[in-house]
Parts: C-alpha cells; structure tokens; sequence
C-alpha cells in the first residue's frame, strides 16, 4: 500500500523553521543573559558550580534542563501527520480578572486519531477566538486536519461544499477557504494530502 505524502508549500515550510530558530535564538540569548547575571550576583561560580558537583553539572542545571523544558527538541524532531478528530474537550480555567469584568478561560483539546492508529492530542485555539470570539465554528469531531511539522496549528481539511474557514498553520489566523495566502502573515494556505 502506498503511503499518502503531504503536500505543503516551501514558503510555509521555510516560516515553520525559521519560527523554530528564532525562538532557539531567543532561549539562548536568556539562558546566557542568565548565566552572566547569576555569575555576577555570586561571583565564582565556576569555581563552587553551586555545591552540586562539577562544571558539566552546573552547566547541564543552567542550560541543558531549560532547553529541554521549551519544547525546543521536539519540535526540531516534529513531523507531519494527518487524521480525523475522534473527541474535542474543554477545559477551564481560572476566573481572570480583565479591566471592569472577570472573564473565565478556557482550552480546546482535540483527540485526533491517524490513518496507522495513533493518537494525538492537540491544542485547537486559533487567533481567531482571541478577536473575533467564537463565531465561527472551525473545527468539530468527524474533521479531517493536517499537522505539518514544527507548527502550532492544525490545517483543517475542507471536502466537498464545507465552506467552514481554514486556519494559517503558521500564525493561526482564520480565512476564508477561498483565500490563497494568509492576510496576516501572507504564508499559503494551499495545503493538502496526496490523492
């Protein structure tokens, strides 16, 4: 049998790494901002490494566990997959005081299930909840959606007369399914499975 190939757009692909890169620049710039400020606060910090062992150790606290934390590795190791949503669930979250009125959040998380039976489980906020609210409904159980590597958005799949929008894997904005290219960030909205 053979196997479906993704098909994605360069421009979306060369956005992806570079959001990656960008964010490994930034972590570093703070871990090492960090490390001067703390060798600057306790001088001879190479020297002691904190009472817990050697050099390696102090740098492995410093720099190795707070990469690791930031998600970083795993998405330089993503991969593309695509599936159905089997379930969507919400949760919520604490009452936030917002200006004049108290507001209560929440997530969507979908189970999605592939074609070779794994399971993922993913966040399904869009930049269009944060502006626009939820008035349009983006995805629900039964979707067919495409996770292209190192993004944080799921591409929903539109068959048929489904005229639902879609959303930029890239910056999670909501367009019409008619659109080419995203208004918010410009990246092609053109993805899709091979038939």
């Amino acid at each position: 049998m053979k196997r479906q190939r993704l098909i994605v757009p360069k421009d979306v692909r060369r956005k992806a790494r570079k959001q990656v890169y960008e964010r490994l620049v930034i972590l570093l710039i703070g871990l090492i901002i960090a490390y001067v400020i703390v060798d600057y606060i306790y001088p001879g910090l190479l020297d002691t490494n904190f009472g817990i062992g050697n050099l390696s150790t102090t740098i492995a606290v410093i720099f190795v566990i707070p990469f690791l934390i930031s998600g970083i590795p795993f998405r330089i190791i993503d991969r593309d997959w695509w599936g159905e949503i089997i379930r969507i669930d919400t949760t919520h979250n604490k009452t936030k005081w917002m200006g004049y009125h108290t507001t209560v959040s929440s997530r969507r998380i979908a189970l999605i299930k592939t074609k070779e039976g794994k399971l993922y489980e993913k966040d399904i906020q869009y930049e269009g909840d944060k502006h626009c609210g939820d008035t349009q409904q983006v995805y629900s159980v039964g979707d067919k959606v495409i996770h292209v590597r190192r993004t944080d958005y799921l591409y929903p799949v539109r068959e048929g007369k489904d005229d639902r929008p879609v959303v930029c894997v890239i910056c999670g904005a909501t367009a019409v399914i008619e659109r080419k290219k995203c208004a918010l960030c410009g990246s092609s909205l053109e993805i899709s499975v091979e038939k």
